[in-house]
């Protein structure tokens, strides 16, 4: 039997964006329409003092970025209406599977909705219920 935590909160609001002049000879890389598109060359990278020393194509990498500087055409898109995530709850489980058999043997919501959520103007009158309680089934 395995006990396996999953999260449901993972909205991710990326996609394929065209990269900016210079910097790739690849058509598009992951991104968010309107933003800058993230570099691999984030700030302490290499920097340990075991670390590999800066390879030339990082050394091209950076000269490119720094030729290319990048501005974001606005805000990043919502991640939520009125406050309300776009995931409805459970946002985590906990699911116990038979490793014999591969078959779900339970599964419970972990965790409860947040105050900001079961609070929400948007929610109210409505029945937002606790956690579910799973029950042990022998296999």
């Amino acid at each position: 039997m395995v006990f396996a935590p999953a999260a449901n909160d993972g909205v991710s609001m990326m996609g394929l964006v065209p990269m900016p002049e210079g910097l790739s000879d690849l058509k598009y890389d992951e991104g968010i329409g309107g933003q800058v598109v993230p570099h691999r060359l984030w700030s302490g990278l290499r920097s340990a003092s075991d670390a590999p020393k800066v390879s030339s194509d990082d050394q091209k990498l950076a000269a490119a970025l720094a030729a290319h500087p990048q501005t974001a055409i606005g805000p990043p898109p919502p991640r939520s209406v009125q406050g309300l995530p776009l995931v409805k709850p459970p946002y985590g489980l906990i699911t116990a599977i038979n490793l014999n058999t591969g078959d779900f043997v339970w599964q419970v919501a972990n965790g409860e909705t947040p105050d900001q959520i079961k609070n929400n103007p948007a929610l109210k009158g409505m029945d937002i219920p606790g956690p579910v309680r799973g029950t042990w089934a022998s296999p």
